[in-house]
């Protein structure tokens, strides 16, 4: 009877341990997932992305299209919020683009795909 105890106690422990375990690694996520300079909506893309068809009628494949969206929503989102490239002058946002690139460390095809999807959100009329 004794021993069972015993078990059971080390069985306890043991899932305590690894809910505190859970928590910790939880809290750390959380804790680096958000910016507390920044609030959530910040980090919201800019409404009116071009839909492939719109980026495709500007010369990018169905295919470029969807990597440069997912290139504007994570790799771009990884360091710092979303800026509406329509807030910019032609000059500055090129200035931005290409200091970025390097930051990123995207490859050339990358940064083209990139720069022709953003130029489709940035010569639409919504904003």
């Amino acid at each position: 009877m004794c021993g069972s105890s015993l078990g059971l106690i080390y069985n306890v422990r043991s899932l305590g341990t690894i809910g505190i375990t859970i928590l910790v690694i939880w809290g750390a996520v959380a804790g680096c997932a958000t910016d507390p300079g920044q609030n959530a909506r910040s980090k919201a893309p800019p409404p009116g992305l071009p839909s492939d068809e719109a980026a495709n009628a500007a010369g990018l494949s169905l295919e470029q299209a969807g990597n440069a969206r997912q290139l504007y929503l994570f790799r771009c989102a990884q360091c710092h919020r979303f800026y509406n490239p329509k807030d910019y002058p032609d000059a500055a946002w090129s200035q931005w683009m290409a200091k970025m690139s390097k930051k990123a460390r995207l490859t050339e095809q990358e940064r083209a795909e990139l720069i022709a999807y953003i130029d489709v959100f940035r010569k639409s009329g919504s904003n």
